[in-house]
């Protein structure tokens, strides 16, 4: 087939919605790339929905029910471009989920958002979504594909990602901006050890979340500045802190002796150490004591994690 060239005048939501659902629809492989995120293991769609509309909770972007094992389980995926990130938008995914067992539509749910990476890197509203799927991840489910429809689908996700890149403004907070500037300064020259991930730049004011990674691939921590804990993250793991207890005491022993504490946070659990409450709307010197308080704890929870066995960790999260 000869070259083609293609011209889009503008990529929108609704044109990539579309395009996931279509996906959806035709390819296991494409559902794989969220059922392997839950651990649901090999399922079959039966029904598709866009712009699943609720009265009270609102919408949900694309809701797919799946079936495995006997079991249907839907997976309500918020999909993002540009657009701001609405507060408590993700609380209402899990609010529409539980209505939807309630309902009967299905046993369990799952809730999703995709978009860009630089999209999901620069807003802390899209990490209270229960999994996040970047464009990039599904683009190269498309490159490996190959051929002339695929090329299309290429183009297109493509354009979506550039747009992002150039039509996306934080809405930028000066104090919180100036806060995680320093924030980052401070962690390069007092602790370079540590894993941050996470981008300086302009920050909006609902920006509060700094994230760490660890030396065990999957396994991650926030910095939670304005509710004082430092978490380290469990995936999907709610339902089993009793063997997140048992791990823990076995690699580090009494852990409730040294200040930790395990908690379900929503689908996850965290091994939770308590720090200072940090306010990013003041002054970052004003509070350079509890920062330091804050970074001795993020050093302590990394330690306590590069403790941890990869095994032991991808038996709990299905790394």
């Amino acid at each position: 087939m000869s070259h083609i060239d293609y011209y889009f005048n503008d990529i929108t939501e609704r044109d990539m919605d579309m395009l996931f659902l279509e996906e959806f629809a035709c390819s296991g492989e494409f559902l794989k790339i969220f059922t392997d995120k839950t651990g649901i293991g090999v399922a079959d769609v039966r029904s598709l929905y866009s712009s699943k509309t609720d009265a009270r909770l609102g919408e949900s972007d694309i809701t797919v029910v799946v079936e495995a094992e006997g079991i249907k389980q839907a997976l309500l995926i918020e999909d993002k471009i540009d657009a701001i990130a609405m507060p408590d938008q993700a609380g209402r995914y899990f609010q529409r989920g539980e209505k939807g067992t309630n309902d009967g539509e299905y046993e369990k749910f799952h809730v999703f958002i995709i978009a860009p990476q630089e999209y999901l890197d620069l807003n802390s509203e899209a990490q209270k979504y229960q999994y996040q799927i970047p464009y990039e991840q599904i683009l190269g489910y498309f490159e490996k594909l190959g051929g002339p429809r695929a090329e299309f689908k290429i183009r297109q996700i493509k354009q979506a990602i550039e747009k992002q890149k150039h039509g996306y403004q934080v809405e930028k907070d000066n104090a919180v901006t100036d806060f995680w500037n320093k924030y980052d300064d401070y962690q390069k020259v007092n602790y370079p050890e540590l894993m941050p991930y996470f981008k300086r730049g302009d920050k909006g004011s609902n920006a509060a979340w700094p994230r760490f990674n660890t030396v065990i691939d999957g396994l991650y921590m926030y910095h939670k500045t304005n509710s004082g804990y430092i978490d380290l993250t469990f995936d999907r793991c709610a339902d089993k802190t009793v063997l997140i207890s048992e791990m823990v005491t076995q690699c580090i022993g009494n852990y409730h002796q040294t200040g930790f504490s395990i908690h379900k946070t929503g689908k996850s659990a965290a091994l939770r150490l308590c720090v200072p409450v940090l306010d990013m709307q003041k002054p970052f010197e004003e509070q350079i004591v509890s920062v330091e308080e804050c970074f001795r704890a993020i050093k302590k929870m990394t330690d306590a994690a590069g403790r941890f066995s990869y095994k032991d960790i991808a038996d709990l999260i299905a790394i």
